[in-house]
Parts: structure tokens; C-alpha cells; sequence
């Protein structure tokens, strides 16, 4: 292997390929006949800061994140559910949904429901569409009408429920 003199008469490619590659240095270094410490000291010495990889691109995680997300209603999952699916313990599924979230790639409301009876009422209302009071009983949830409003005054994209029904069907 060379040494970071042999680099100037490369200079100018190698500039060109650390400010906009994402490969590693031992990679680099390969190329142009160095050690990775030889391309990581000519980068320190000329201030060049490497452009980062996105967690995102590769990481198995986020990838079924987003798989899950592209369903419809997505928004309306809960945490606890994408924890069982994934079999991720609470803390690592919160790191990868707010990468996902800071990056856009996943809506901000996604995962974000604490209650499966919550979510299990949400997703009923939006592919069953029976009348609230049923989707209320039938979740164990009295006060569905009042928990939709909350979320769409939260700014959740949520329809206006059809009326508030009781004996009218």
C-alpha cells in the first residue's frame, strides 16, 4: 500500500469522490492504492466532510415500516401493534419511526395511536363503515364519537363520522 503522498497526484478525483461518495474508505483506499488511514488524514487535513449514508436506505426495519405505511389506514396503528409485528422492543421501534418521520417517508401520525381499542375502532369505522354506536360496542369503546373528534382536532385526517346514530338505521 502507498502512503498520502502518492494522493496528489490524484488529488482532485479523490476530493471529488469524498465530498460526494458515501463509500467507505477502505473502498477508497483500494482505488487509489492507499491505506484507509492515508484517505481518512488527506480528508482531515483539507477539512472534508463526508456526506452521510441515510439510516433509512438500508436498514430492514424501516424498510417494513414503510411497507406497512403504504396501506390504507395507515395512519391509524398503534405502537404496540407495529412492535408485535416487527418484534421490536417499544425503544428501538420509536428511534426507527422518528427517523422515518424526520425524513418523510412516513406521515407524522403513524404509530402514533397508544390504545389497540383505539386503533381497533379507527380501522373498524374506516373499512366496515357501520353506524359509531355499533363500532363503539363493538370494541368496548362507549365514547368513539368523542375519541374521533379529538383526533381530528388533532389534525389527524379523520372524516366527519357519519351522525351521531343510535336507533336511526
Amino acid at each position: 500500500m502507498g502512503t498520502i503522498g502518492q494522493l496528489k497526484a490524484v488529488k482532485m478525483q479523490l476530493i471529488r469522490d469524498l465530498t460526494a461518495s458515501t463509500a467507505p474508505l477502505e473502498e477508497l483506499g483500494e482505488k487509489y492504492g492507499v491505506t484507509r488511514q492515508a484517505i481518512s488524514q488527506f480528508a482531515i487535513k483539507r477539512g472534508i466532510r463526508r456526506p452521510r449514508r441515510k439510516h433509512t436506505d438500508g436498514c430492514p426495519i424501516c424498510h417494513q415500516l414503510m411497507i406497512i405505511a403504504k396501506r390504507h389506514p395507515s395512519d391509524f396503528i398503534s405502537g404496540q401493534t407495529l412492535s408485535k409485528k416487527l418484534k421490536l422492543r417499544r425503544v428501538e421501534l420509536s428511534y426507527h419511526l422518528n427517523l422515518l418521520r424526520e425524513s418523510g417517508l412516513v406521515a407524522q401520525h403513524f404509530g402514533r395511536i397508544q390504545s389497540k381499542k383505539i386503533e381497533a375502532a379507527l380501522q373498524n369505522y374506516f373499512k366496515v363503515r357501520i353506524p359509531i354506536v355499533s363500532i363503539g360496542k363493538k370494541t368496548g369503546n362507549r365514547k368513539y364519537y368523542s375519541m374521533i373528534k379529538k383526533y381530528k382536532d388533532l389534525g389527524w385526517n379523520i372524516t366527519v363520522p357519519f351522525r351521531k346514530m343510535s336507533r336511526d338505521v
